[in-house]
């Protein structure tokens, strides 16, 4: 059996990104991060994130649409999102890069 997970365990910790993700859940829900689907989530947003920030004046200029996002992730080279998953590069005209599980080390 295989189990593998694209984006950093739940119960990590140790870099800024992830006590930024802990504090954040602990402010406001009380509690620290649940399971592995927070996680995603959490990511999740960050990667819209940065791909809205890979953009620049375009983002503030333009109302924010698929397009417009797909464009800022194809900016990004080798995103971690500070740690939270491996380096990832998103290409022009290919599909979105599969992750089969967290490096180690």
């Amino acid at each position: 059996m295989f189990y593998g997970n694209s984006f950093v365990p739940f119960t990590a910790t140790g870099t800024p990104a992830l006590t930024a993700m802990h504090n954040a859940f602990k402010t406001y829900t009380g509690q620290d991060v649940q399971d592995e689907n927070s996680v995603a989530g959490w990511t999740s947003g960050l990667l819209f994130g940065a791909a809205i920030n890979a953009l620049g004046s375009a983002a503030r200029n333009e109302t924010i649409t698929p397009a417009l996002v797909r464009q800022g992730l194809w900016a990004l080279k080798a995103e971690s999102l500070g740690g939270m998953v491996p380096p990832i590069t998103y290409a022009k005209g290919k599909p979105a890069p599969i992750n089969l599980g967290w490096p180690d080390g």
